[in-house]
């Protein structure tokens, strides 16, 4: 107001113009501000519906997301109702399969016991075949007696010259098979005879009184005329027995001192063995016929086998005839005398059959049986204290330990024939079913008993077989068994057991050995396979960063068989806690080769249990009282017996490993931090 009447004076109006002015100019003013606020009205209407347009397209493309998020959803609800009724096809076909694999497993367990219901018959019909024999022998026998009893009864009393007596009845104890020795048994029934002067017609019925067994048998299977002449006898029962040439020559070889024998018996044992052999040999006593019986010996068991075999079908000659026989056989087969004929098919080289031949040598051996490199195994300490005096071997029983035993089983042939073998470290002999056998083979020698679990030593007839392992032969003297639990028991007489051992429980597949599982015929009780779960040894604590606070090797540590080599504890693998350094060596890559190779560990050997369990219940059986099974053994308590055979395995082993760990740390040079 003030502004427009200064205004309107500086424009030289007063009075009524001044007033007509200033109202002039706020009418105009009030004209702009509503002008101005009509504007403003229509830009923020403007706005306004600017707003809600972009409100209403957010709202459409909201609910045009909704949309498309719902179909999505829906979309990925069809495509999981589709994988779930995919899986449930899949199930159900896999239900069906797993229903099929049980029919199929069902329908060989079916076929499987049926399979052995037609054994056991089979074995039955044999057992009675076999009993209906004996009977038959026993009836042609007792009607051969009454044969004989007749002719004498017939031909009258014999003439006996003046001064003498009439010649008695036997008064000799009946020959006892599997208990008497025959060689021993007719050496006295020979003086008998002798002593009381009976008519040498007279012997051979006398002697068939006394048989039994198979040496009944052997009498019963002769002609008629025969059995009346005692030499013919006596040389059918010797032949029956093995008592022949190479029957004493394996005695005087391969006997061993019986229990409370005194040597100066076991040397006349032997003398006698030698005597038998040279007269059954037709050798002299000089030393030109021994010389050539010795040279002849070696020269058997040397060379090949067939070639052997080729000689002595032969018959006994002198050394320039047998070395000609050889050469002959030698070119007829186009061979050379230091190769086998397996050797000559396969152009492999192979070491010759027989006994190793002397030869320079680097170094005195290694022992097969500890693996000591300072001795042969013929005089391994270990060895000799294992071996009971009387060279009786363990029978296989199970040990009653808190641990699973553990089989240790290949696959070989006995005579040809394919079957599983068991590895026992606890057995001095190797054991083998009769069924297997061939009887022309088994030996009635009465030599070496074989000690069982209860600890009663009987005796059994042995069999000379060939046990082949891979590219491996053993020819052995086996004890024969009737129900050996296992068809075959390799015992510590294979050279190469503890190899085997080795191999087997390393797990390798190598064509020598491949360590295979039981069979259900063998496989009564649950076993665990050859491994690395059960490898451990029993040498004392251990402490590092491998071994914790277990004995020995008690677990398979991937890092041990890397070829990167890794820093060990030195005192991680002292079995007693002595330390050879304070410091940590670095092991390469030859040390990785060497635990693949099965040398970084080895298996935990156990030795079969001889005793009857302390208060074991005797076994179910039908008519068989505890006596008839354990004799008169004693119950002895097998935690003492178990524990000296914890601390042999302990001392044999212990030292093994700490040189072969000494060996391996030297292969490269020792690292200290």
């Amino acid at each position: 107001m003030d502004q427009l009447m200064e205004a309107g004076e500086k424009l030289g109006l007063s009075g009524s113009e001044l007033r007509q002015f200033v109202q002039e100019q706020q009418a105009l003013e009030r004209e702009e501000r509503a002008k101005e606020r009509e504007v403003q009205k229509m830009r923020l209407e403007a706005e306004e519906r600017e707003k809600e347009r972009e409100a209403e397209k957010r709202k459409l493309e909201a609910a045009e997301r909704e949309k498309e998020r719902e179909a999505e959803e829906r979309e990925k609800e069809r495509e999981a109702e589709k994988r779930r009724l995919e899986a449930a096809e899949r199930e159900k076909e896999r239900e069906a399969e797993e229903r099929e694999k049980e029919r199929e497993a069902e329908k060989r367990r079916l076929e499987a016991a049926e399979r052995e219901k037609e054994r056991e018959a089979e074995e039955r019909e044999k057992a009675r075949e076999a009993e209906e024999r004996q009977k038959e022998a026993d009836r042609r026998h007792q009607l051969e007696m009454k044969r004989i009893e007749r002719e004498l009864a017939a031909a009258g009393p014999i003439a006996e010259p003046v001064g003498q007596a009439r010649a008695k009845a036997p008064k000799l104890p009946s020959f006892q098979d599997g208990v008497d020795d025959l060689d021993a048994y007719l050496l006295r029934f020979e003086r008998f005879a002798a002593s009381n002067k009976w008519p040498e017609d007279q012997w051979a019925p006398n002697l068939s009184a006394l048989l039994s067994g198979e040496a009944l048998k052997a009498y019963s299977r002769l002609p008629g005329h025969e059995a009346r002449i005692y030499r013919t006898v006596k040389k059918a029962l010797m032949e029956r027995y093995n008592l022949t040439e190479d029957g004493f020559r394996e005695k005087f070889r391969n006997n061993k001192p019986e229990a409370g024998e005194s040597p100066q018996q076991f040397i006349v044992r032997l003398e006698n063995y030698l005597e038998r052999w040279l007269e059954l040999s037709d050798s002299t006593k000089s030393y030109e016929s021994l010389k050539n019986l010795f040279v002849k010996e070696q020269f058997m068991d040397a060379c090949p086998r067939d070639l052997a075999v080729h000689l002595r079908e032969r018959g006994s000659a002198s050394l320039e005839e047998l070395a000609e026989m050889a050469k002959h056989f030698l070119n007829a087969h186009r061979r050379e005398l230091g190769k086998k004929e397996e050797e000559e098919k396969n152009s492999k080289p192979a070491q010759g059959r027989g006994r190793p031949q002397p030869g320079p040598t680097s170094g005195a051996g290694t022992c097969y049986h500890c693996g000591d490199p300072s001795h042969f195994i013929r005089d391994c300490p270990m060895l000799k204290q294992e071996v009971q005096p009387s060279g009786a071997s363990s029978f296989f029983g199970e040990m009653k330990t808190g641990s699973p035993p553990t089989a240790f089983i290949v696959r070989g042939q006995v005579d040809g024939t394919a079957l599983p073998l068991l590895l026992d470290t606890g057995s001095t002999h190797t054991l083998i079913r009769e069924s297997l056998v061939d009887a022309r083979k088994v030996r009635l020698d009465n030599q070496g008993g074989i000690t069982c679990i209860h600890g009663e030593e009987r005796k059994h007839p042995s069999a000379r077989v060939e046990i082949r392992v891979g590219h491996r032969s053993y020819r052995v003297n086996a004890k024969v068994i009737p129900n050996l639990p296992r068809p075959a028991i390799v015992g510590r007489d294979v050279p190469h057991l503890a190899e085997l051992v080795e191999l087997c429980a390393s797990g390798k597949q190598e064509p020598s050995v491949t360590p295979t599982a039981e069979t259900r015929e063998f496989n009564r009780k649950p076993r665990t396979a050859c491994g690395w779960e059960k490898v451990s040894t029993g040498n004392g604590p251990v402490s590092g960063r491998h071994g914790g606070k277990s004995r020995g090797f008690d677990r398979q540590d991937r890092s041990y068989g890397g070829d990167q080599g890794f820093k060990s504890s030195v005192r991680g693998y002292n079995g007693r806690g002595r330390s050879y350094g304070g410091g940590e060596r670095d092991l390469g890559s030859r040390y990785g080769d060497a635990h693949r190779r099965g040398l970084a560990a080895r298996p935990k050997l156990r030795l079969a249990a001889r005793t009857i369990p302390v208060e074991s219940p005797p076994p179910l059986s039908h008519g068989n009282s505890r006596r008839d099974i354990y004799g008169d053994a004693k119950p002895v308590d097998t935690a003492a017996r178990e524990r000296e055979i914890e601390e042999k395995l302990a001392q044999q082993k212990m030292w093994r490993e700490e040189r072969e760990l000494l060996q391996s740390w030297c292969l490269q040079p020792c690292i200290v931090e």
